[in-house]
């Protein structure tokens, strides 16, 4: 399905707005080394590289990620784990750790009938 260009409507703009919120005060992180780099694409993707598993898990929770996948060490480099999640009218987010990570890693799913809620 692609995603419509069309104003968000007003059920719409709240969540958008709450995420990208989320996104600047991830952005105020980077001054105390808990998160690597931000980057945010014009296709409303956000990406963020965070050094601990903590902060993941809570970064992922906050935004409601409910994907979460691991990627073993391979070629001389580091394994990794990516949260990620969200849709249309909102960014997409996803959330990278390569640091110590403790098993099992979780995601955080929105509970069904929660709709687009932040």
């Amino acid at each position: 399905m692609e995603p419509s260009h069309a104003p968000p409507t007003a059920e719409e703009v709240g969540p958008l707005r709450d995420r990208l919120t989320i996104a600047a005060d991830v952005a105020a992180m980077l001054d105390d080394a808990r998160v690597q780099f931000v980057s945010v694409s014009s296709s409303g993707q956000v990406t963020v590289h965070v050094t601990g598993q903590g902060d993941a898990e809570h970064l992922a929770w906050r935004l409601g990620l409910g994907t979460v996948t691991e990627y073993a060490p391979r070629d001389g480099r580091r394994g990794f784990t990516v949260w990620s999640g969200g849709d249309w009218p909102a960014p997409r987010f996803d959330v990278f750790c390569d640091g110590d990570l403790v098993r099992p890693v979780r995601a955080f799913p929105r509970p069904s009938g929660l709709g687009r809620v932040a």
